[in-house]
């Protein structure tokens, strides 16, 4: 089974936040990394090519491979494993709950689920708030069991 927090699909954001996330990754290609610890956004940076990428996919809507130009997004049709997308119901900028039903919609496994896990909790609050370990990851495993057990 898959799992992805936070993970938001290609549509349904406005022209000031794709120019919001292009920003971000031109900034993640200058810098090396993204700056999460300095921004209080997480607790380590993350890989400027892997994060800038990320960032670019979601302000043109495409993704495509730097390299080879490989279609990730319309790859996803062909996953058949089990898929949860997890969304936090105060994630309003990098990975509202309806983006995030995007993206489990493009999933083509049988076997998908969104779950969006409050209250208050944000894009990092999926896994760093104090309220997570009741509030989100309770209902993370209760999916994993039922999907790795239910075989």
């Amino acid at each position: 089974a898959v799992v992805t927090l936070g993970t938001p699909g290609p549509g349904g954001r406005g022209p000031a936040v794709r120019a919001l996330v292009a920003a971000t990754a031109g900034l993640c290609r200058a810098l090396g990394h993204f700056p999460a610890r300095a921004l209080r956004m997480g607790p380590e940076d993350e890989c400027g090519h892997v994060f800038g990428d990320w960032m670019w996919w979601n302000a043109t809507r495409r993704w495509l491979g730097r390299r080879d130009g490989f279609d990730y997004l319309g790859a996803l049709a062909r996953v058949r494993t089990p898929y949860l997308g997890v969304a936090g119901d105060a994630d309003h900028l990098w990975a509202p709950p309806h983006d995030c039903g995007e993206l489990v919609e493009r999933v083509g496994s049988p076997r998908k689920a969104l779950v969006v896990c409050g209250p208050r909790l944000g894009h990092a609050g999926l896994l760093l708030s104090s309220r997570a370990p009741a509030e989100c990851w309770p209902r993370v495993a209760a999916w994993l069991e039922e999907e790795c057990d239910g075989r």
